[in-house]
């Protein structure tokens, strides 16, 4: 069955099934290779997000629970927003809180104007199991106590890793990677991850991606992060682009022969 170019895939034609895959019923059955020509994913996958964005710290006003909005963030972006959130909860002290890295060993240091404790610790493990900034700003899950000039010190350096690529896995009956054998049901793009102003990644891939369909009229897609989690995200819709590969006898090349019987250009084709 001859099929169309072009598949335009987009997440709203799509059911979203509970194990976070999307699946799509085709109108037409596709058949023959196609290659990746272009995505459009959003960025949801935050390096700093619902899972460890809140500190839990105690002082002379009181007890605290800031929480940094999902981002991206630099280490000292990120030190930033911590101390400011921590100054404008600690208002009726008021107690400033300021932040500095020890170049040497990338630590970073908070400091405050009066007696502070950061909860890592006990507090932190009954309060907010999953979702301290402990092992981001680079502490240990232990109580930190200022010192004498009301300063904490981080152990290792900050960890602000993030998802480096998204894994686009297509499957269900007569798709393959191998366009000659089909005991496969699946096929994996690579799409790196690109941070833009809209929090797209856009991607159009600059070596070929190929899928292989025969007859297949229903199509699953599971995207995955570099750690092989399953994406969500969180209402935001995406798309891909498939193009439809000629076959080798379906391109066409010159035929040096009949080139050569031409000849040489003449005066009236104004090339002398």
């Amino acid at each position: 069955m001859t099929t169309a170019a072009t598949q335009l895939f987009r997440s709203n034609d799509a059911v979203l099934n509970s194990d976070g895959t999307y699946t799509w019923q085709l109108q037409a059955q596709l058949d023959g290779a196609y290659r990746l020509v272009e995505v459009s994913l959003p960025n949801t996958a935050f390096p700093i997000n619902s899972n460890n964005n809140t500190l839990t710290y105690i002082d002379s006003t009181g007890t605290h629970t800031i929480t940094v909005p999902p981002g991206y963030y630099t280490t000292s972006t990120l030190a930033t927003e911590v101390v400011t959130l921590m100054t404008a909860a600690s208002t009726s002290g008021p107690i400033t809180y300021t932040t500095s890295s020890n170049t040497n060993s990338t630590v970073l240091s908070i400091a405050g104007t009066a007696a502070f404790t950061l909860k890592f610790g006990t507090l932190a493990s009954t309060v907010t199991p999953s979702t301290s900034l402990a092992t981001i700003l680079g502490f240990p899950n232990v109580d930190q106590v200022a010192n004498s000039s009301f300063i904490v010190t981080g152990v290792f350096p900050p960890n602000l890793a993030w998802n480096q690529a998204n894994y686009l896995t297509l499957s269900g009956p007569g798709i393959s990677a191998d366009p000659i054998y089909f005991g496969t049901t699946a096929c994996t793009f690579i799409v790196p991850v690109t941070v833009t102003e809209n929090n797209v990644t856009q991607y159009w891939p600059p070596w070929e991606q190929v899928v292989t369909f025969k007859s297949t009229m229903t199509l699953t897609l599971k995207i995955a992060d570099d750690s092989g989690q399953t994406q969500n995200f969180q209402g935001g819709q995406f798309y891909f682009i498939l193009t439809k590969r000629l076959t080798k006898e379906q391109i066409v090349l010159p035929n040096p022969v009949q080139e050569e019987r031409k000849g040489p250009p003449s005066r009236s084709q104004g090339y002398y």
